[in-house]
């Protein structure tokens, strides 16, 4: 039964591909192919959008990256500003 099953199938997958790729369907060969240049192009333009979108979130992230290190080096300095600006103040404190 499965063998026959097995047998049967494969003559329909055969008889599908003599259809599409036979003589006797040019018109759909063309279609066909046609289609596939169709899928084609539209990969190509999804890979050129994902390239785009790959490059936009890179530089964003770059630029996060700076104004994060930016933002840290100012709390760096205004913080150790402070702290020169209030150690005199303090230590005049202690003297007395």
């Amino acid at each position: 039964m499965v063998i026959t099953f097995l047998v049967c199938s494969s003559g329909v997958a055969v008889y599908a591909i003599k259809m599409i790729f036979g003589n006797k369907g040019g018109v759909k060969q063309d279609a066909l192919l046609a289609e596939i240049r169709a899928l084609r192009e539209e990969v190509q333009s999804v890979r050129r959008q994902n390239n785009d979108v790959m490059l936009a979130l890179d530089t964003s992230l770059n630029r996060v990256d700076q104004r994060l290190t930016h933002v840290e080096t100012r709390g760096q300095l205004g913080s150790g500003a402070s702290i020169v600006e209030s150690e005199p103040a303090q230590a005049g404190l202690h003297r007395r």
